[in-house]
């Protein structure tokens, strides 16, 4: 027992190891370079698996170019007959949407009352033009007299039906003018 204390007693009595200052900041720094290093694996390691992942692929696309699947060679295997009547459908269905679009825009000018006939049509893409090539902007007056052929309430059907296009406004240097504005989206 007394040895257990004289042991004991000796261990609390031996002086503990002083750190000098210019030790402690190389330990300091070779932490830090330490945790920098770890860094650097964990990048090495993510990039070595993503080159993983591209060498696996370019083994793919070496194996069917070397012994390439039957299905990829024939297009009329037994195996693409649903992928071709797919496709021939989606071909199809993509042929007939321009007449629908046509269709469903027709039937939304006639029920909002703003359909345009052809001559209309001709003229309101004359006037989107001579917008354009005034940067958008025009006197209502100036634009109406580049229509000598419509009368007043002609051009003013013209651009009541062209309202998802053009817009007006009142002129700010002289109240009584108009404006047309070429909206953004044309």
């Amino acid at each position: 027992m007394f040895e257990d204390s004289v042991a004991h007693e000796s261990i609390n009595t031996l002086p503990f190891p002083v750190i000098h200052p210019e030790r402690s900041d190389l330990i300091t720094r070779l932490l830090e370079q330490l945790s920098i290093l770890k860094e650097e694996v964990e990048e090495l390691k993510a990039a070595r698996e993503e080159d993983q992942k591209t060498i696996q692929q370019l083994k793919l696309v070496v194996e069917l170019y070397i012994d390439p699947d039957p299905r990829v060679l024939d297009p009329y295997h037994e195996d693409c007959m649903p992928l071709r009547v797919a496709a021939k459908s989606r071909t199809a269905a993509i042929r007939e949407s321009p007449q629908r679009l046509l269709a469903l825009e027709y039937w939304r000018e006639e029920m909002e009352g703003t359909h345009a006939e052809p001559k209309q049509k001709s003229d309101a893409e004359l006037l989107i033009a001579l917008l354009l090539a005034n940067n958008g902007k025009m006197l209502y007056q100036e634009a109406r007299k580049k229509f000598p052929r419509l009368d007043k309430s002609g051009f003013s059907q013209l651009v009541k039906t062209m309202q998802d296009r053009i817009h007006t406004e009142v002129y700010h240097k002289d109240h009584r003018k108009k404006l047309l504005i070429l909206n953004k989206k044309v």
